[in-house]
C-alpha cells in the first residue's frame, strides 16, 4: 500500500471519528466493531443513565455547590448534554481498545500470564476473571502503564476534548444565564469530562488486549469471558 493511500485511509477514519463525535453518525463504531470486534454495547442502558447523567449531575453539583440553584442547574445540564457526554466517553473507550488490541507486547505478556494460570490450575479451561485475579497481574498492570506512557494518549485526549467542549458543549450553557459563573461551569465540566475520558480509555486498553488474547489463546485452550 502506498504512502498516499495510507494517508487517505487515515484521513477517512479520522473523518468518520469526528462525524460520530459531532453528529452522532455511527459509521465509525460499525467500522471499528467489524475490524477489531470492539463493541461498547456491553454497557447496559442502566449503566449509561447512572454514569452519564446521574454521576455527572452529582459531581457538577458538588464541585459548584456555592452557585445559586445549582441542584436544578446541574440536573438540567446533565440531561441537556447527555448525548455529547456519551459520545466523547465512548470514543475515548474505543481509542483505548484499539490501542490495546494492536499492541503486540501487551498481548504477548498477557498470553504468558494465561499460560501460567493454566499450568497452575492444570486445566485447559479457565475464566478470564481467574487471570485477572492472579498474582501475576500486578506486574502486568505496570507493563500497561509503561506502554501507555510511551504514547501521547493523554495529550491527544485533552486536545480532542478541549475542541469538543469549545465547539459543542459550552454553547449549550448559554441558555442558563450563568453570567459570571459561566467560566466556573466550563472549567468544572471539562475537569469531569477529562477524568472520565482518561478512565474509559484505560478500560478500553484492557478490553482491547483481552479481546485479542482470548482470540489467540483459544486456539490452544478455552478462556471463558
Amino acid at each position: 500500500m502506498s504512502i498516499g493511500k495510507v494517508i487517505s485511509l487515515d484521513d477517512t477514519i479520522e473523518k468518520m471519528k469526528m462525524d460520530y463525535l459531532y453528529d452522532g453518525n455511527e459509521k465509525y463504531l460499525k467500522f471499528i466493531k467489524k475490524l477489531y470486534s470492539i463493541d461498547y454495547n456491553k454497557w447496559s442502558t442502566y449503566f449509561w443513565e447512572l454514569y452519564i447523567v446521574k454521576l455527572f449531575e452529582e459531581e457538577l453539583r458538588e464541585g459548584l455547590f456555592h452557585v445559586k440553584n445549582i441542584r436544578q442547574i446541574a440536573k438540567d445540564i446533565a440531561h441537556d448534554i447527555k448525548e455529547e457526554r456519551e459520545r466523547i466517553i465512548i470514543l475515548s473507550y474505543i481509542e483505548g481498545a484499539v490501542f490495546g488490541h494492536r499492541n503486540m507486547k501487551l498481548s504477548k505478556e498477557l498470553i504468558k500470564i494465561c499460560d501460567k494460570v493454566i499450568n497452575e490450575k492444570k486445566s485447559n479451561k479457565i475464566h478470564i476473571s481467574e487471570v485477572m485475579r492472579s498474582k501475576h497481574i500486578r506486574t502486568y498492570n505496570e507493563v500497561i502503564l509503561r506502554e501507555m506512557q510511551e504514547t501521547d494518549y493523554i495529550e491527544e485526549i485533552k486536545e480532542v476534548l478541549l475542541d469538543y467542549c469549545e465547539n459543542k458543549i459550552y454553547d449549550k450553557l448559554k441558555k442558563y444565564s450563568l453570567k459570571r459563573d459561566i467560566a466556573l461551569f466550563e472549567s468544572e465540566i471539562y475537569r469531569i469530562f477529562e477524568k472520565d475520558c482518561l478512565e474509559k480509555y484505560k478500560d478500553g486498553v484492557w478490553d482491547g488486549v483481552v479481546a485479542r488474547v482470548v482470540k489467540d489463546v483459544n486456539r490452544k485452550y478455552k478462556i471463558i469471558l
